[in-house]
């Protein structure tokens, strides 16, 4: 998710109107906002009032996940220094990457590598990646040489070789970067920044083969599943009445032309997630909505409420069966992505809310970073009141 700064965006009297056509069917057009389709209603009639029937679990009684886990996996404390520093990005290894890591990087310019198969074992501290020289916003991996790509507030790109632990590679870029995605094929990778300009980066020739200026406010950016467009999340000012409301934008991956923009919510939209079987694509903003969108047709076919506040994370399984949510509020939850339905609810803990999430490749585990919801709360030392920002891993039954 962006990590720019989240305000709620106001309700809209009318939205804008679409200028969005499907890539397959150009003359018809799709587009269904996350918001037309309104609140359920139940009706019910009877000849007389039937007994009353027993209260309906909030979710099943076998709950399909089991927290195997609850690790700080944070530094030991060095130095005097706070040993419990949030996460801003967490990333499991893809299939095909050679090891089986989990990546997290931290709000100093660390990124730290955790072995996946050491985690149960309470004494994994990880590897340090030291390079950036201020926080890290985003890593991703490439399969084709096996390496970490890192971007940050330090306005570089950097490639790493996990053998060595080193940056092999630096492209230095022209702002805060907010957001990476690698395309499919391992090829090029786009970056998007603070400042809205997006940059296309040759992985082979390691120099920028595109760059442009987005026209609304960038939150981040990624390639499609089969690397034909780039999306990206961005937030529109409704004309003169100042108001924001969150579209998603789409250019050609090739030219970089852009094809189409689609209102996606009243509220600002900062993140997006694609499901790994190519169908879906989830959207989360500042209206406390997940949409979950089908990518053939284009259009949002249901609406997840689960989040009392504005999205911060969303993530799609290994299998595409759920998908996870975390906000502002203390709990992540879980849903089942053809029914909508919530399938598990996991506290964070009541000063704490979930910042980063990702879900192993091949695997049913969820990993869930947790931020203090006062940014300039103590997470330790002496006097400290509150708990720890932590890593936690869960698994899914079987």
């Amino acid at each position: 998710m962006s990590r720019r700064g989240y305000s709620q965006g106001a309700p809209m009297s009318q939205p804008p109107q679409q200028n969005y056509q499907p890539p397959q069917q150009q003359q018809q057009q799709h587009f269904q906002s996350p918001h037309a389709r309104g609140g359920h209603q139940r009706e019910q009639e009877f000849s007389s009032p039937p007994p009353a029937p027993p209260p309906k679990p909030a979710f099943p009684s076998r709950p399909p996940f089991d927290d195997v886990t609850y690790l700080s996996l944070h530094p030991r404390p060095s130095n005097n220094q706070q040993p419990f520093r949030p996460f801003n990005h967490l990333g499991f290894s893809p299939q095909g990457f050679k090891g089986d890591v989990l990546t997290a990087a931290d709000s100093m310019g660390i990124i730290r590598v955790y072995d996946v198969n050491r985690l149960d074992s309470n004494k994994e501290y990880g590897r340090e990646l030291k390079g950036h020289t201020g926080a890290v916003e985003c890593v991703k991996m490439e399969t084709e040489h096996h390496r970490l790509i890192s971007t940050g507030k330090d306005n570089t790109l950097k490639f790493w070789d996990l053998r060595s632990s080193r940056a092999t590679h630096t492209i230095n870029l022209m702002s805060h970067n907010l957001t990476i995605s690698v395309h499919p094929t391992n090829s090029k990778v786009v970056v998007g920044d603070l400042e809205n300009n997006i940059v296309e980066v040759d992985i082979d020739k390691m120099e920028v083969t595109n760059k442009f200026k987005c026209d609304a406010l960038l939150n981040s950016v990624s390639y499609t599943p089969d690397g034909n467009h780039v999306f990206g999340t961005v937030s529109v000012k409704d004309g003169d009445m100042g108001r924001k409301f969150g579209a998603l934008k789409v250019w050609d991956s090739n030219s970089m032309e852009e094809k189409a923009t689609i209102q996606a919510s009243e509220g600002s939209l900062y993140g997006m997630e694609f499901s790994k079987n190519g169908k879906y694509l989830a959207t989360g903003g500042a209206d406390a909505l997940v949409g979950i969108w089908d990518l053939k047709e284009m259009i949002c076919v249901r609406t997840l409420p689960s989040l009392s506040s504005l999205v911060r994370s969303i993530a799609f399984s290994y299998d595409s069966k759920y998908i996870s949510m975390g906000g502002e509020g203390n709990t992540v939850f879980v849903a089942d992505v053809e029914t909508g339905e919530n399938v598990h609810a996991v506290p964070v803990g009541a000063d704490q809310y979930c910042d980063s999430m990702a879900w192993h490749n091949t695997q049913p585990v969820l990993a869930y970073a947790t931020r203090h919801a006062s940014p300039t709360a103590p997470s330790s030392g002496r006097g400290a009141q509150q708990s720890p920002v932590q890593l936690r891993i869960l698994k899914v039954n079987a």
